[in-house]
Order: structure tokens, then sequence, then C-alpha cells
């Protein structure tokens, strides 16, 4: 059923397809005066960043998602990075531009290589789907403000950052709202049936090792996939990218040998599925 409520053109929408964004998005359908309560415009556009690489029950979520929101009179826009040839080399494919903040073993420990991927594959695309949206051919000027909705809640109000453009002010209506990860997931039990799938690249070298084991033991066919890249990016050098060995996982080390059959126990290893995301850039990767 479509929202009755008028939507602002110049409103915008990161769905990043994880449970922060799916609230939003079930808040958008179901219950839209919740934020028009609250002073806020409503998205005329929502856009998903596509960097190839989500699992395959994100996809799934974010594919039924994008019919909900549809149905419901919203614009759901899949954007990806495009090279200069207007082709899409997916994250996981070593040989495109960007660097994916590795762990490397060198002789003086362990450490990361620079992080590139959330701008190339996240920010970018959205910054020139809003431009289009808007209008604006390449490298011309906006000359308008422009309202840029961002799933964070409360619990990680820490990554709440100013955009880097300076026409795009970044809201937070979760914040706004005064609601968690946990009431996230329970409007997704709620109004899906289900807890939205954790949303972020299967081989995110941010990923704790509570979350690893948990992957192996629900969803061995992901697990098994970020197995395999872990062994590809062993040769990032010869890529250009690193002059060591390059792993996945914090430890160093390969991750088949790091997340052994263990059982699971919640909370045991670290407090949040994601490690070091409270210093990503602009807050748009694992909500």
């Amino acid at each position: 059923m479509e929202v009755l409520i008028e939507k602002d053109p110049s409103t915008f929408f990161s769905f990043g397809g994880g449970r922060q964004s799916t609230a939003i998005a079930l808040l958008l359908i179901h219950h839209p005066e919740k934020f028009t309560e609250i002073g806020l415009t409503l998205p005329a556009n929502i856009n998903f960043a596509d960097t190839g690489a989500e699992p395959a029950p994100v996809y799934d979520h974010i594919e039924k998602m994008q019919k909900l929101l549809e149905d419901a009179g919203y614009k759901f826009n899949v954007c990806r990075n495009l090279d200069k040839d207007g082709n899409f080399k997916p994250l996981d494919n070593l040989d495109q531009w960007s660097t994916v903040p590795f762990f490397v073993k060198t002789p003086e420990g362990v450490g990361m290589l620079k992080r590139q991927c959330t701008n190339d594959f996240k920010i970018r695309p959205l910054t020139k789907a809003i431009r289009d949206s808007l209008g604006y051919k390449p490298r011309q000027r906006v000359r308008e403000q422009v309202k840029l909705w961002l799933g964070i809640s409360m619990d990680e109000s820490q990554r709440m950052k100013t955009n880097k453009s300076s026409w795009i002010t970044n809201v937070y209506p979760l914040i706004e709202l005064g609601l968690s990860a946990s009431h996230c997931s329970a409007l997704g039990q709620h109004y899906l049936g289900y807890a939205p799938p954790k949303s972020a690249c299967y081989f995110c070298p941010f990923t704790n090792h509570e979350r690893w084991l948990s992957m192996k033991q629900n969803d061995p066919e992901t697990f098994q996939k970020a197995v395999e890249f872990d062994r590809k990016v062993r040769d990032l050098p010869t890529f250009g990218k690193s002059n060591y060995p390059c792993f996945i996982h914090s430890s160093g080390t390969p991750l088949e040998s790091a997340v052994l059959d263990q059982p699971f126990i919640p909370g045991l290893f670290h407090s949040s599925e994601l490690r070091g995301f409270s210093q990503e850039c602009e807050g748009h990767c694992g909500v």
C-alpha cells in the first residue's frame, strides 16, 4: 500500500541492507508518520550501494525489501561504482582499483592496509546517484542542499559524521527516534517474521572472531567462500598492493585455521560483531 505522506525529492535514504536500514525502511512503509512527527521529510529516493560482495542471504533480503518499498511508493535504485568503460567489478575481484584493509604480516607484527573500499564502493556511487537524481552532469557544481538518511542506531552514535560533501547533510532517523540495534531487530521480527541478516562484505576484515565462528556454523557456504577468498589475498603482492602476505582474519593467519570447530558461545570473544566500525568513514557499512 502506497504511503500518502508527501516525499521530498531533496531527501535521500542510503539503504545498506542490514538491520538498522531495514528498520528505517519498515517504518517508512508502515509508519511514515513517525518521521514526520519529529520534523523529518520523507525520502523520495532510496539508494542501495552494491559492492557485489554481500552474502547471498543479504541479497535475498534486499530484493524482498526493494519490492516492499516500491509497493509503498518509494523509488529504489541500485548503484554501483563503474570504471571509465562503464564496467562493474565487484569488490572481491582482486584486480580492481580499490584497497580493502587486509591484515598484513610483517617482521614487526600484524598491520592493516589502507582502507579505500567504503569510499570507492559506497560513498562515491551513492553521491553520484544523488547527483544524477537531481539532474547534475559530471563535474557540475551542486547548488542545492540535500539530506541523506543513514542507518546508525543509538548504540553506534559514535559513528555519526559530517558528510564530506558540503551540499549533503547527514540525517540519522534512528538516533532522533531513540532506537537501538535491538529495537531494529525487533522491528524486523515483527514485520518480516525474522531478524534481518547482518550486512557486510563476506570477507570484511573488520569481522570479529565470534562472527566468523557463527558464519562457519550457520552459513557454511558463505564461510567457505570467505576461506577461498582469503587464500587468494595471500598473493596480493602480485597486484602491487602489499609487500607482505595478506589475510582477512585479525590474527594474521589463514581463516580456515584461525576459525576451528569449537562451541559457539555468544559474547565469548568480542561484544561487537564487526570490529573497528566505530572508525568507519561516514557510517555507510554494516547497516
